[in-house]
């Protein structure tokens, strides 16, 4: 007679993330285990995790980057240049 396959612990938290590119004041990683953690890291850290600051409708959707124009890089050109001579 064959054995059920057994379930994996359904009780155990399945939010469990280190964050890589955040490091607390010793220098380690930052890790968190619920949602409540993340907001706090954020306001501590000053980081935007996508987990919190993302909307339901549009979470499947690229960000959204405004076109270029020819005006902008005029703008960017000449601001560098203002910059060397100031």
């Amino acid at each position: 007679m064959k054995r059920p396959r057994e379930l994996a612990d359904t009780t155990a938290n399945s939010f469990d993330i280190t964050l890589d590119h955040v490091h607390d004041s010793f220098g380690k990683k930052v890790h968190v285990g619920n949602l409540r953690e993340l907001s706090a890291a954020e306001k501590t850290y000053g980081f935007q995790s996508v987990v919190l600051n993302s909307d339901a409708q549009n979470f499947d959707d690229p960000p959204q980057q405004r076109e270029v124009t020819v005006s902008d890089l005029v703008k960017r050109k000449f601001s560098q240049v203002r910059q060397r001579y100031a």
